[in-house]
């Protein structure tokens, strides 16, 4: 291949724009015969895409700018290309940062270490569960009941208490019920429960 082809098949790939001009300037030296209109016309038709666009919307085109002011001008035409990419690539990186920040805020997913799904006393399902075998809604102990039991943060006690209704004592006890099997004697306090006898207990 002699140095013509060598110019012709010069193309910019991974230099820069001032680069792959001077790349040129120096293969068109050994050729002999290649002036600058020559080197800018290369230039012209196999620079990176975007100074092809971007000289284009200059409304320039090979034959009206000289060497110098193309030097210039890709110079300023790739700073400002790479500027835009890095802020571009920023653009990006926090927009999808900020998505998996909101993921994680709308997140309610049940947690695999505490066995609960996104609340205290998670769905229904497991908290019926519970209840009918009078476990702990928290860690499902069945030796302590939601109240006491050591796994409750002091912010989730209160709030747990404030969930809980009057007649349900966090395990599934309804107050109703133990009213309903036990009964005080009113004129001995110092006497035993006795069976309800309406429940045949």
């Amino acid at each position: 291949m002699d140095q013509r082809d060598v110019f012709d098949a010069c193309t910019q790939g991974d230099l820069s724009a001032l680069d792959f001009l001077r790349q040129l300037q120096d293969i068109a030296d050994t050729v002999g015969d290649l002036d600058n209109n020559d080197i800018i016309l290369g230039f012209w038709r196999r620079c990176k895409s975007y100074l092809k666009v971007r000289l284009a919307e200059a409304g320039l085109e090979p034959g009206r700018i000289t060497m110098i002011e193309l030097e210039d001008l890709v110079v300023r035409l790739e700073k400002a290309h790479l500027i835009s990419e890095a802020a571009g690539e920023r653009s990006d990186n926090d927009a999808s940062e900020w998505s998996q920040v909101s993921d994680q805020g709308v997140n309610h997913e049940p947690n695999p270490e505490s066995g609960t799904s996104g609340s205290l006393f998670g769905d229904k399902k497991r908290t019926q569960r519970l209840r009918n075998e009078r476990r702990c809604f928290k860690c499902e102990s069945k030796m302590h009941i939601l109240a006491n039991c050591p796994l409750m943060p002091e912010d989730d006690l209160l709030s747990s208490n404030e969930a809980k209704t009057d007649s349900d004592d966090g395990i599934g006890h309804s107050i109703n019920d133990r009213r309903d099997k036990f009964r005080y004697d009113p004129e001995d306090s110092d006497s035993p429960p006795q069976r309800n006898l309406r429940s045949g207990q």
